[in-house]
């Protein structure tokens, strides 16, 4: 079935408790093909159609998008924090954070790992991390965000630089993660280091058995050398 969203963006200029009706603003419109639509704070919204979403400005202009396989149905989304967004999938019992570029944060979470198997909703918390209701168990369970890098972070070092306008945190299980100079995450580098890098002009360069490697973080190549 082909469901057709009209979405009229309007603003709120008047509180229904403070007069007898609210005054509202007309914006935008926009026709789209979707399955359903929602907003986040910053008067953004998001369509899903199958296994796509796209983010809109509050001036209707298309901004990002994020899509899966066309086997991958997007089920729930929650932008609440529309710098950690969750999209969650049924059929693979699986969540993927996404950061407010619609890029993954982590990689995608499988509750089958924690023996979830049979999740059926999520949202985030106000607490920073997020729910889950599990259907067989009958269970509302609370995730924490940092809890998918805590058993990584204890047992290894973990190290932080700046350069050339970004900051990079190096988790030696996990990878190097980038962001901004604000803050918000970019990207994580799949370079597993076991001791120290540096960061030489576009390259991640360290030493890891008997090797020194170059990590290209604009072509997303490596090259190595033995010592």
């Amino acid at each position: 079935m082909i469901n057709w969203v009209s979405i009229i963006f309007i603003f709120l200029n008047g509180l229904p408790f403070i007069k007898n009706e609210p005054h509202f603003q007309y914006i935008c419109e926009k026709n789209i093909h979707a399955s359903y639509f929602t907003t986040d704070p910053l008067n953004n919204f998001y369509i899903v159609d199958k296994n796509e979403l796209v983010r809109f400005n509050h001036n209707c202009k298309e901004e990002k998008s994020y899509s899966q396989s066309a086997a991958y149905t997007i089920h729930a989304i929650d932008v609440t924090d529309p710098f950690k967004i969750l999209i969650f999938n049924k059929d693979y019992n699986q969540l993927v954070l996404l950061n407010n570029q619609l890029a993954p944060i982590t990689d995608p979470i499988s509750f089958d790992n924690y023996n979830y198997y049979t999740v059926s909703a999520v949202c985030r918390s106000s607490k920073g991390g997020f729910w889950i209701f599990d259907q067989s168990t009958l269970q509302l369970v609370y995730f924490s965000l940092g809890s998918f890098f805590e058993d990584d972070m204890k047992t290894s070092t973990v190290l932080l630089r700046e350069k050339n306008d970004y900051i990079y945190l190096g988790i030696p299980a996990v990878g190097i993660l980038m962001f901004d100079l604000y803050g918000s995450y970019i990207k994580t580098l799949p370079v597993k280091i076991e001791y120290d890098f540096q960061v030489v002009n576009q390259h991640i360069v360290y030493y890891k058995s008997g090797q020194l490697f170059f990590y290209d973080t604009q072509r997303f190549e490596q090259k190595s050398f033995e010592l």
